[in-house]
């Protein structure tokens, strides 16, 4: 599972850098935001489903569904605009970012494969930092530019957060990562 959070990271900069280099706020935040949690929810459910009964299972079930219809809804914005307006696209996105950085912070996504590895800092960065993303899309209305860079930069961190979690996960995974 490392090699997806490798792949998502990777997407997750490029975006970010595309992003800030654009100069653009609401269309392409909206495409970076939807194609972040849209893959960051295929990765919770995925590990709902492996980790059935475990503690933040259902939880994470519910903040997955969220954050695939949320961003199904984001990417479809256009087609969808006049049944459901971009806001309540972003709220609903908003509340799967703050359900998935609670889980994040209550040390609910760990793996199974890799027991040793313990909670590293950043990740209760990233937990931190998926709540405030979360309260900013629910509280502000009108993307302004500073709030766009804001969740630029934000991208950008939580990307190389989860390049930092994927390597790690990796070296624990190695058979020799026990030996002196």
């Amino acid at each position: 599972m490392w090699w997806s959070l490798v792949l998502r990271s990777v997407l997750v900069i490029g975006l970010a850098i595309a992003f800030l280099a654009s100069g653009t706020n609401r269309p392409v935040l909206a495409n970076l935001m939807a194609t972040y949690w849209l893959i960051g929810a295929l990765l919770t459910l995925a590990w709902a489903r492996r980790n059935r009964g475990a503690r933040g299972s259902r939880v994470a079930l519910a903040a997955g569904v969220a954050g695939v219809v949320a961003a199904a809804i984001l990417l479809a914005r256009f087609l969808i605009e006049d049944v459901i307006p971009l806001d309540t696209a972003l709220a609903i996105l908003g509340v799967a970012a703050v359900l998935t950085g609670a889980l994040r912070l209550a040390g609910a996504f760990h793996s199974e494969e890799v027991p040793q590895l313990r909670r590293p800092a950043y990740r209760i960065i990233l937990g931190v930092s998926e709540i405030g993303i979360g309260v900013v899309s629910i509280a502000f209305v009108e993307v302004t530019q500073a709030v766009a860079t804001v969740a630029g930069i934000w991208a950008l961190v939580a990307g190389t957060i989860m390049l930092l979690d994927a390597l790690a996960i990796r070296r624990a995974m190695r058979p020799d990562a026990g030996a002196p």
